[in-house]
C-alpha cells in the first residue's frame, strides 16, 4: 500500500481501466484519468459516520448537550461548590450561575 506522509492512500485507474469506463467522460472530463485521495483511517470514519445516524447517537447527543451546560459553570465560571447553604441558597447561587453563562453566550 502506497501511503504517503499526509496519511492518503493516493488511487488513480490503469490507463486500460479509464479507457474501457463509459463514465470517463462525467467522471474526468478535463483531465486524462481521475487520483482519487483516501485517508489511512476512512474505515473508522465510515463506522463512525454510521453510528451517528442512530437513534441512540442522538440520545446520547442530546444528553451530552444538558451535560455540558451543567459542566461549563463548573469549568469557567468557579461553580465548583455551593457557597451557599439549603436549597434557597443553592438555588439562588445556581440561577446566578446561569444567569452569568447566558450572559456570556447572548452576544453569539
Amino acid at each position: 500500500m502506497n501511503v504517503s506522509k499526509d496519511g492518503f492512500i493516493r488511487y488513480r485507474a490503469r490507463k486500460q481501466d479509464r479507457d474501457l469506463c463509459p463514465l470517463k467522460a462525467q467522471c474526468c472530463p478535463n483531465q486524462p484519468a481521475r487520483k482519487v485521495l483516501r485517508y489511512v483511517h476512512e474505515a473508522a470514519r465510515d463506522v463512525a459516520r454510521d453510528i451517528r445516524k442512530t437513534d441512540a447517537y442522538m440520545t446520547s447527543f442530546i444528553q451530552r448537550k444538558v451535560e455540558m451546560l451543567f459542566a461549563h459553570p463548573k469549568q469557567y465560571i468557579g461553580l465548583r461548590m455551593m457557597q451557599l447553604r439549603e436549597r434557597k441558597g443553592a438555588t439562588e447561587q445556581f440561577q446566578l450561575a446561569a444567569t452569568a453563562q447566558n450572559l456570556q453566550n447572548w452576544p453569539n
